[in-house]
């Protein structure tokens, strides 16, 4: 042993050990002294089977990438079977707002561990050869690591072709290097012209449309409009489009029934207030409702395909039109209220806060016969006690839950509302009553 280094014997010859980085090549030995350099062919042999090593890691690692995405993949389309079937779950989910949870079998987790196990194997023989401190085995772990990383993980990026197609229709001055000749006869066309051939562009032409610019050695597509003589700066990069909401038309099930009544007309109009025609009765298995639908909108109603359309009388009122898309949701409302019905689950968080239905109450009085009521416990001295609106059940499935559900979606939110309204999530120490999964961000405490 010489000042810091390290020998062993094997075959009567020594083992070149160092702590320091050296640049040892014959009689450097390697994890232990069976892996010990002869000459200068099984020096170069290591150095290879290191950089193999370090490629070997690095795909390993991609592989267990592409086996969770392949997993991720396959939950979509499970997802997509459930939604296109309509199950009960599913449409509950959606009203929530929570999603679909799904677990990967033992037999898929095993292969995960596997995967991972193999990746974390090949790491840590690395990291024991780097302990070597051998100058010349780092330098084929970077080398290794740099190869693994050009040949197991090549950066491949979808690019839609109607993301082109806005770009291009932004861009108002006009570019001949950038864009081909095409193109550009496209742009005088109608706006249902450029999105049929733009649509119908196969993918080498858009892979040629993108490379076009550097073959040509011109200016690239990103300062373009940095270099151009004149140019209109917006704040929306998309393009202007108003609301379509009050055209869609609305699916009625099969089981709700939709009639249009007409109202009789009053005597005495007050001028400047608009009188209402008729009004839409909607009965389903979980009740009935209607509304009163505004003189200048008609609602058409096709039973043999089970939509419901509105149009208005001019659209280009502005009025009418905000009324246009908020009748279309108040009756899309009202029918999914009477089909299925409209929930709010509100959650209470803090110490000691809980919630019971009671059927009696001390410092209410029922406004109808039968009526529950809400206790919340939520930090005061007493109990508070609110009365249940008709036409609302509510529940408890955990003393810290609460269930509402009922027809009209109105009235449930308002009595979430109410509720809520008694202890506001505060933004210190996140406690409170949150409303359909209602999230707070956190602020930083004040310290004196």
């Amino acid at each position: 042993m010489h000042g810091m280094d390290m020998s062993s014997s094997s075959d009567s010859t020594e083992c070149q050990i160092s702590m320091l980085f050296n640049w040892y090549t014959i009689d450097a030995c390697f994890l232990s002294t069976g892996w010990q350099i002869k000459n200068n062919g099984m020096f170069a042999a290591t150095c290879i089977g290191i950089i193999l090593l370090v490629i070997l890691v690095e795909a390993f690692r991609r592989l267990g990438k592409e086996y969770d995405t392949f997993l991720t993949r396959q939950f979509q389309r499970q997802a997509a079977v459930l939604a296109a079937k309509k199950d009960n779950c599913v449409t509950r989910a959606e009203s929530v707002g929570l999603g679909l949870k799904f677990r990967v079998t033992p037999l898929q987790q095993l292969m995960r561990a596997v995967i991972h196990a193999l990746t974390f194997a090949g790491a840590y023989i690395i990291m024991l050869l780097a302990m070597y401190f051998n100058v010349y085995v780092i330098i084929c772990i970077f080398i290794g690591a740099g190869l693994g990383k050009f040949l197991c993980d090549w950066m491949v990026v979808t690019v839609g072709i109607e993301g082109i197609r806005e770009e291009i229709k932004g861009v108002e001055e006009t570019t001949p290097a950038i864009y081909s000749n095409k193109i550009i006869e496209s742009a005088s066309q109608p706006e249902s012209n450029i999105h049929t051939t733009m649509s119908c562009l196969p993918q080498r032409c858009a892979r040629q449309l993108i490379r076009e610019p550097f073959q040509r050695g011109s200016l690239p597509l990103f300062l373009t409009p940095a270099f151009s003589p004149s140019r209109t700066q917006c704040f929306s990069t998309s393009s202007p489009m108003q609301s379509r909401v009050g055209g869609a038309a609305i699916s009625v099930p099969p089981e709700v029934s939709l009639n249009l009544v007409d109202i009789p007309k009053s005597a005495t109009r007050v001028r400047g207030k608009d009188v209402p025609k008729f009004t839409a009765e909607i009965k389903g298995p979980k009740g009935e409702m209607s509304l009163t639908i505004p003189s200048f909108l008609d609602v058409n109603y096709d039973a043999a395909n089970s939509k419901a359309t509105l149009s208005v009388s001019d659209s280009e009122q502005p009025h009418q039109r905000a009324m246009w898309g908020t009748t279309r949701a108040l009756l899309q409302n009202h029918i999914i209220g009477v089909s299925e019905g409209h929930i709010c689950i509100l959650s209470m968080v803090g110490v000691g806060y809980r919630a019971t239905i009671e059927f009696k109450a001390t410092t209410v009085t029922a406004s109808y016969p039968g009526q529950q009521f809400v206790s919340l416990k939520v930090g005061f001295s007493h109990p508070i006690e609110l009365g249940i609106p008709e036409g609302i059940k509510a529940s408890t499935p955990q003393p810290t839950r609460i269930l509402l559900e009922g027809v009209d979606k109105r009235k449930v939110t308002q009595f979430a509302a109410e509720i809520r309204e008694w202890r506001r999530p505060e933004p210190y120490k996140g406690k409170g009553i949150f409303v359909n999964g209602e999230t707070i961000k956190l602020k930083a405490k004040k310290i004196k």
